[in-house]
């Protein structure tokens, strides 16, 4: 079912970028929290300046409650045990949407700027 754009409860507002940008990563397969931060950096987000770990993690704990995410902790290995997320079908769901909502975003812009520089 099209919820639209919020039909989230969440539509473009603080977070969702970021929000979405986690989902997306963790398409790809379950990575530790510090992962999903490296990949940020990597795609040229600005997620490499420190205490930028903190937000994520907040946002993952965030996600985690709202059903977007789970976590699990990885004993395996040496170290310290590591929290795994994965993308949960509610998450794969609003990933989808959000990409819907941001195509339909981009052909209205795209109209805009059309019809600005005509």
């Amino acid at each position: 079912m099209r919820r639209g754009r919020g039909g989230f409860g969440l539509g473009f507002g603080k977070g969702w970028w970021l929000m979405a940008y986690i989902l997306r990563v963790l398409r790809d397969g379950p990575v530790h929290g510090y992962e999903i931060l490296e990949r940020l950096v990597e795609d040229g987000l600005a997620w490499g300046s420190p205490g930028s770990a903190g937000g994520l993690y907040r946002q993952l704990r965030v996600m985690e409650q709202m059903g977007l995410v789970t976590s699990t902790w990885d004993v395996t290995g040496g170290g310290p045990a590591k929290r795994v997320y994965s993308i949960t079908p509610y998450g794969m769901e609003y990933l989808y949407e959000v990409v819907n909502d941001m195509k339909a975003l981009k052909r209205e812009i795209d109209g805009f700027i059309d019809a600005f520089e005509r």
